[in-house]
């Protein structure tokens, strides 16, 4: 079945630039992937996570010697980026805590995620809510006349 072709218009084959495509396509593909690949395992990343953990010792160093334990407050860096993270009693612990980090070098930013817990409420009207019993109701409308 012959097709009808414009003037100054050729017909290319489907079969052959479909296989042309296809061949060209793994190529690009996996050279990106190799390019992935080396970023990842290079030695400008190696160079990069040592950095973040020699930050980390220094930094969890320097939480324990401005008094926070292990458990309490723990410090994790990315990029240079110190995340402070844990539970302290006091609000200006929080604060002490972000001071003693940002003194170290190397440290870009401090993202602060410290939490403080100062436990349950300890008034006499938390003591009579926790005794109270729930009450659950349904608000209906009122029957007509």
């Amino acid at each position: 079945m012959a097709r009808a072709v414009p003037p100054g218009m050729r017909l290319i084959p489907l079969g052959f630039a479909a296989a042309a495509s296809r061949r060209r396509t793994p190529i690009p593909a996996a050279a990106l992937l190799v390019a992935l690949a080396a970023g990842c395992a290079g030695p400008r990343y190696a160079r990069l996570r040592r950095t973040d953990e020699g930050l980390s010792a220094a930094a969890n160093r320097s939480l324990r010697e401005a008094g926070f334990s292990g458990r309490s407050v723990e410090a994790r860096t990315h990029g240079g980026v110190v995340a402070l993270l844990g539970k302290v009693g006091r609000p200006e612990d929080v604060r002490r805590a972000e001071r003693a980090v940002e003194a170290i070098p190397g440290v870009l930013r401090v993202n602060n995620l410290i939490l403080i817990d100062e436990g349950p409420p300890r008034t006499a009207e938390f003591a009579a809510a926790k005794r109270a019993p729930i009450v659950a109701a349904r608000v209906e409308p009122a029957p007509g006349p």
